[in-house]
């Protein structure tokens, strides 16, 4: 009985320090009024917000060490008044899984392999005493000067005994500090499994075929109007059929041409709709092994199953990897054989990975391995895969040619054999040289089973206006070939907070491309300067470095009724470069707490293959008047030359775009964006004469989240293109608006438990397409087989509804 009241007497006095416990507020769910209203530091305060917002809730006081101007009198202000409840059912990797999906929805975002690589490091954080310079600089934000920095320090002071100790790295940015955070760890894995992964599903159903910017149909059309026009003309008139007969095709030729044609129209209206389904099994053990496999079903026509398994750190052997995989070296002149096109890539991931991605045409399928002996680093690999090409009459092959859809005219003509690697010496690694020093040579065989010509005249209806004379095209072989060869090298090093890195490759004959990088990091300001020099006789389809344009963008590939077959034109999205020289300067610089310049860069390339000059500026200032709220204004400039056979055609772009949101309480979210552009252009009959272009949109989006694991995000839009062609991103990628319109999406995203994620979306698209001024035209259309009257203006509506599901089971 007295042990008893005793212990009552005690839960009596304790009970007063539990209320003062629970009346003390969460430093995750805290608001900015209030934790200013404690600390008495507006800019911290701040800081500490953008930090959650950012990167996801606290999950351990002393993660507030990693807020910039953090100091220990408002650190044990923090500790002593506010408590830490961790978020229920969710932990700090799951938010940032999470987050990187949305990650694609951005001007500058990564590509779908460099998330892969990323998640992985979420899943098993790298311990950061054993990381090399370019695991760290492979990391999400994180500069060659960062990577450096954290190496010198481990040369010169040992080891870190806690992710803390990176704060006093000399020259390692605040802003690199809190990006690598995450993805690292220090000795032992503790409270992480050593065996994880996930399996993902996701269903995509759309009421509407796409096929380039139109529906589907209009490819149909435009094959069946071929179709017609290679049968003989009647007496007294010319077509296709006798186009091709006077330049010298047989009859058998234009026949099997048809039937080609006929082929690929068939194939098409075949298509019916249905979900576009993707898988992906990925699996890990500690930083030893790891590997998965993904299909994609597209519309019940494109099939891919892809996988691999990857060794790493065993004895000289860093990396071994079997069956699928992606490759990138420096600055992606030798090699990067993703399918994904970007323009003024400033950063890639360095070296060979799993590659689960929807990638088919670029994909390699072999072995690829990395190995460390003494202080060179050697990789190598080795692919064999089928390509999608165009063949000529002669069954060599043309170009290769990546659709939307796998038609049998395409699929699978060429199989190509492609192997390569490089050998550096990591200077590095020697005490009196810096860390991120390298000096290194590279090469590249590619060779396939048929004959590579790419001929003019194969693609092109002969005898017509105008014909392929882009020396992007024209000058890509000096002769036929089925064996492409390529040698490089490269020289990098980081000097305290500068980094500079020169890659030079060229081909058998001497034709080259070249890049030469300089950039200096500090906490507040970064500048990155790049000059390129692409050779226009260089041509390599792994090719992936900087770039304005794409090789064959603003050419002949554009206009399908002038080639002859309209499924050509999808070679104007190869995303090899055109033969640019160039050199680009771009900054970012923070004045104060209320005003930073978030991006400003000027572009000035020259089209090598007609001597054309062309520049692009863009800048954006941010301003924050009180706090959440953020004004933003950008404006892009762009004065572009394109060749015509008797004078340039000369466009100026103008675009401006004011932008309004703020980041509230419980990490909610709130949009508001209005954007208008003009394009002047130089007058051309043939499209009568049209000076100016134009169009804009109006745009809201926001996020709000239930809790830790529901959130509900959203969006709508309305737009008037006026021939502009307009962009808008939505939660996880990038939409892009033609004619007049509206549109709204809803999306859903709930972990239901740390191992079950799940996200639903809805979107509904409304497109209006004017149709006017047809009659002003040089040569007005006019309905097949009728009298030339020209068409009278009028109007295509469509009308799209999309349902997106994905389910994640993690572990």
């Amino acid at each position: 009985m007295r042990k008893f009241i005793h212990y009552l007497l005690l839960a009596f006095l304790l009970l007063p320090l539990s209320v003062i416990a629970e009346n003390k507020k969460d430093i995750n769910t805290i608001p900015y009024s209030a934790l200013n209203s404690l600390i008495n530091n507006r800019i911290v305060a701040r800081n500490i917000i953008d930090y959650r917002n950012s990167y996801g809730y606290f999950e351990s006081i002393y993660e507030l060490w990693n807020i910039k101007d953090m100091n220990k009198s408002i650190f044990t202000i923090i500790k002593d008044s506010l408590t830490l409840i961790p978020p229920k059912g969710i932990s700090r990797r799951e938010q940032k899984i999470n987050y990187l999906k949305t990650k694609l929805a951005s001007e500058d975002s990564p590509r779908e392999g460099a998330i892969d690589l990323w998640e992985n490091l979420l899943m098993y954080p790298m311990d950061i005493n054993k990381a090399s310079y370019r695991e760290i600089a492979n990391i999400d934000r994180v500069s060659p000067v960062d990577a450096a920095a954290i190496i010198n320090h481990r040369k010169k002071w040992g080891t870190f005994r806690y992710i803390s100790n990176l704060r006093h790295v000399d020259y390692l940015t605040h802003y690199g500090y809190s990006n690598l955070s995450d993805y690292i760890r220090v000795g032992k894995a503790r409270n992480i499994s050593n065996l994880y992964g996930y399996f993902r599903t996701s269903l995509s159903n759309e009421n509407r075929l796409s096929y380039f910017d139109s529906n589907i149909s209009a490819a149909i059309a435009s094959l069946n109007s071929l179709i017609k026009d290679l049968e003989p003309p009647l007496p007294g008139s010319t077509n296709t059929y006798s186009a091709l007969q006077n330049a010298g095709w047989t009859d058998a030729e234009i026949l099997r041409h048809r039937d080609d044609v006929i082929s690929a129209s068939n194939e098409l209206d075949s298509i019916s709709i249905r979900p576009n389904i993707s898988e992906r099994l990925k699996f890990g053990y500690k930083d030893k092994i790891n590997g998965g496999a993904s299909f994609f079903n597209n519309n019940g026509q494109n099939k891919l199953l892809k996988g691999y398994v990857s060794i790493s750190k065993i004895g000289v052997l860093k990396k071994l990897i079997l069956g699928n995989y992606r490759v990138t070296f420096n600055n992606g002149l030798l090699v990067d054989n993703t399918d994904e096109e970007r323009s003024r890539i400033l950063r890639r991931t360095d070296g060979i990975f799993g590659d689960l991605t929807s990638n088919k045409e670029f994909m390699f399928k072999g072995a690829a391995g990395e190995f460390n002996l003494w202080n060179f680093n050697i990789t190598g690999f080795y692919s064999n895969a089928y390509r999608d090409a165009i063949l000529n009459r002669d069954s060599s092959f043309n170009f290769l040619i990546d659709l939307p859809y796998d038609l049998s005219i395409f699929d699978n003509k060429v199989r190509e054999t492609t192997y390569g690697g490089k050998i550096d010496f990591n200077f590095g690694k020697l005490q009196s040289f810096p860390a991120g020093t390298f000096l290194g040579i590279e090469g590249l065989n590619i060779s396939y089973d048929r004959l590579w010509k790419p001929d003019p005249n194969e693609l092109d209806i002969p005898g017509d206006v105008n014909s392929i004379i882009d020396p992007n095209y024209t000058d890509l072989l000096s002769d036929s070939t089925n064996s492409l060869k390529y040698i490089g090298g490269y020289f990098k090093t980081v000097i305290k907070n500068t980094a500079y890195n020169i890659e030079y490759v060229r081909n058998l004959e001497s034709d080259y491309a070249l890049v030469g990088k300089f950039d200096i990091y500090f906490d507040n300001f970064y500048l990155n300067a790049i000059y390129r020099d692409y050779d226009v006789k260089y041509f390599n389809p792994y090719m992936r470095g900087f770039m304005e344009q794409d090789r064959f963008d603003d050419g002949l590939f554009e206009k399908d009724y002038r080639l002859l077959n309209p499924l050509y034109s999808y070679l104007q999205d190869f995303p090899t470069p055109k033969a640019e020289r160039g050199i680009y300067l771009g900054t970012r610089y923070k004045f104060s707490q209320s005003f930073t310049l978030t991006n400003l860069y000027i572009d000035l390339w020259q089209n090598k293959a007609f001597s054309l000059y062309n520049y692009r500026a863009q800048g954006e200032l941010e301003y924050r008047p009180i706090y959440p709220l953020h004004l933003r204004f950008k404006a892009k400039y762009q004065s572009k030359y394109l060749y015509k056979p008797i004078e340039p055609t000369h466009s100026k772009t103008f675009e401006s775009t004011f932008r309004v949101f703020g980041t509230f309480a419980n990490r909610d979210y709130l949009n508001f964006e209005i954007r208008y552009g003009q394009v002047h252009l130089t007058p051309n009959p043939q499209y009568g004469n049209r000076e100016l272009i134009y169009g804009g949109y109006v745009n809201t989006s926001f996020e709000h989240n239930f809790s830790t694991n529901l959130s509900m995000l959203g969006g709508t839009a309305v737009w008037k293109t006026n021939g502009m062609s307009q962009w808008i991103f939505e939660d996880t990628g990038i939409d892009f608006l033609y004619g007049n319109g509206y549109k709204f999406y809803l999306t859903f995203t709930d972990l239901i438990n740390k191992n079950l994620y799940v996200r639903l979306k809805y979107r509904y698209k409304s497109t209006i397409y004017q149709h006017s001024d047809m009659e002003l035209q040089e040569y007005p259309p006019h309905f097949e087989n009728s009298d030339p009257t020209a068409i009278r203006p009028f109007y295509d509506y469509q009308n799209d509804n999309a349902i997106y599901l994905e389910l994640d089971l993690r572990w």
